[in-house]
Formats: C-alpha cells, structure tokens, sequence
C-alpha cells in the first residue's frame, strides 16, 4: 500500500516545473546534472560520463567527464535565459529527471550535440539523432574510446575512495549532515582540505551512500 502511494505521489509531481530567470543561480554537478533551487535535476534522456572519468584517444587519457561538466556549466553561466526545468519522472533517491530549457536551446541536446553525452536507450528520437550527429563527426568522447557511463559507474562503485584525482568529495558535517560537493561548489576546496572528506567520482555513488547535495530539498 505504501509503494502505491508513493508512487501515485511521485506521478503527482512528474508535471512540476522549475524555472529561474537567471541561469548563472544554478549549481553545476556534472555533465548531466544541476541543482536549481535546492532540487537536484538530472537531464531527461541522456547519460555523460562521470565527473571523474577519463576517455582514451590513443595512449592518451583525458578527463572526459570533468570536460563534459564544464562544458554544461558554460552553457548555463553564459547563456540567457530563463531555466526552465520539466519533470519527467522523480528517480527512488529523489532526484529530478527533467528537460531543460535554456531560452530555446534543450540542455540535453547541448550536451548530445557537443559529443558530451550518450542518448539513453529510452530517450526521444529527437535526442537520437543529435548523438548520432556528434558520433558521425566524431566529437567530444567520439573520438575516444570510453566505457558507458552506466557501465563505469559500475566498476568505480568497487574503487570509491582510492582515486584521489576525482573532483568529489563527501563528508559528514558536525550536526550529521551527510553532503558532497564537486570542483564548482565554493566549498570544495574546504572540504577536499579535511582529511575526513571521502572521494568520489561519481555522484550516483555517493548518493547510493546516503550523501546530498548542500541545500538540497529532499522529494515530500
């Protein structure tokens, strides 16, 4: 009985609609993700690598993840806005997973169509098509061999806490709170400072370990 009212409840809020008038307010997480507002937003449909995850283009490795989220904050902090954010579902650890409006330009799209993301097997068609654009001209991890984030998620969730290269750090502060932070948070150095900080390098996994974003409003 429980399950089916949270779910009914959870279908409630799908049609929920986050806006602000100024992009730069919101807070980057990754390639994928962004907090508006103290809602954390996941980007409906696609899936970029991990915030510390690297692609390979010949012997060369290179931080396709930490460029993949750089890439989403440039967009957002030099774009004109409003921000508008759709709900399209509410994932179990609260997270919204949205289409995203920067004036006329789909983030998703954004990302798709630099080649810093992969279109979910589920996504619209539309969405489809922008990755195949960027894979046929071999941009962003196109032209590297990279695991699917899905997939590297899964192996790093075996290695949290050995790769101190990872810009994600989780601690526990002095009332209990359990948080992470990434490079673009202005407390990250603070809390990469404290020899209590966890690594991460993604930000499902600290999730998965009962870690939230600073000022994050947790689903009703």
């Amino acid at each position: 009985m429980l399950a089916s009212v949270l779910l009914l409840a959870a279908a409630a809020r799908a049609g929920e609609v986050i806006e602000i008038a100024e992009p730069r307010a919101a807070r980057i997480v990754d390639g994928d993700s962004l907090q508006i507002d103290g809602r954390v937003i996941a980007l409906f449909g696609i899936d970029a690598p991990e915030i510390g995850q690297r692609c390979r283009y010949d012997d060369i490795a290179w931080t396709c993840g930490l460029a993949a989220a750089h890439d989403l904050r440039k967009h957002v902090v030099l774009g004109r806005g409003p921000l508008r954010c759709e709900v399209q579902r509410i994932r179990p650890d609260g997270v919204r997973e949205a289409i995203c409006a920067l004036g006329d330009l789909d983030l998703a799209v954004v990302q798709l169509e630099s080649g810093m993301a992969v279109a979910d097997p589920d996504a619209p068609p539309g969405y489809r098509r922008s990755e195949a654009r960027a894979r046929q001209a071999r941009l962003g991890i196109w032209h590297s061999r990279f695991v699917p984030p899905g997939i590297w998620r899964e192996d790093d969730r075996r290695a949290v806490g050995k790769a101190a290269g990872c810009m994600l750090r989780a601690r526990r502060d002095a009332a209990g709170g359990a948080f992470y932070y990434t490079l673009f948070d202005p407390e990250f150095d603070r809390v990469a400072a404290d020899p209590r900080s966890i690594v991460y390098c993604s930000d499902d996994n600290a999730r998965l370990d009962g870690y939230r974003r600073p000022g994050e409003i947790l689903s009703e």
